[in-house]
């Protein structure tokens, strides 16, 4: 193998490199080739004094590959840095956004949300007493014949005879049970509701 030969087995070896690094370590090359021709030595004398192009090239392939990992592990931390460093300002952010949204509600619920939501409680609760009221009135209609033998002159005025007021009195008392169990129904579903929304605003609270 003479020294062109050497060279392009050399070069073979060192395709990881840059031109510029290859170019400087052929510089060194042919400038050992050179002062040992000029002592004399011939082209094989010289490389067998080298050693084979594989060798040589594994001196400095490795240190390029060092450089080159050390390079892809820092790029990797500093991205690795700045997704954590994204992902805590984005955390920070949308916490600050939860804050920030469970003081309007809690404002909102307190001066509109809850006075409404008590009004309305008190009112199917009247109702739902009201309905007791329909119903004992419809007692007091069927019962007002025997009422009225037991103690004459208590109840007066009444529109109906005794048999029509019994009928009567039963007709609202079932007026007045179903009036009670719709509205107890409305009660059930409004308290539900109720529930749904004390729930979404203690998560809101919680940061959830």
């Amino acid at each position: 193998m003479n020294r062109t030969g050497f060279m392009i087995r050399l070069d073979s070896h060192l395709e990881i490199l840059s031109d510029s690094e290859k170019a400087e370590i052929f510089a060194d090359i042919n400038e050992h080739f050179d002062i040992a021709t000029s002592q004399g030595k011939t082209e094989e004398e010289i490389i067998q004094a080298l050693g084979a192009p594989e060798d040589i090239a594994a001196q400095y392939v490795p240190q390029k590959l060092e450089t080159a990992t050390a390079e892809i592990i820092l790029q990797g931390n500093q991205q690795t840095s700045q997704t954590q460093y994204t992902q805590v300002n984005e955390g920070n952010d949308a916490k600050g956004g939860k804050i920030a949204l469970a003081i309007i509600l809690a404002f909102f619920s307190i001066t509109t949300i809850l006075p409404v939501m008590f009004s309305i409680a008190m009112a199917i609760i009247s109702l739902i007493i009201s309905g007791g009221s329909i119903v004992f009135v419809g007692f007091i209609e069927a019962l007002s014949g025997t009422i009225e033998n037991v103690i004459p002159g208590l109840i007066s005025g009444l529109p109906f005879g005794n048999t029509a007021n019994i009928f009567f009195g039963i007709a609202t008392i079932c007026f007045g049970f179903l009036w009670t169990v719709g509205w107890l129904y409305v009660c059930k579903k409004y308290w539900i509701l109720v529930k749904k929304y004390f729930t979404f605003f203690i998560n809101i609270l919680k940061l959830k």
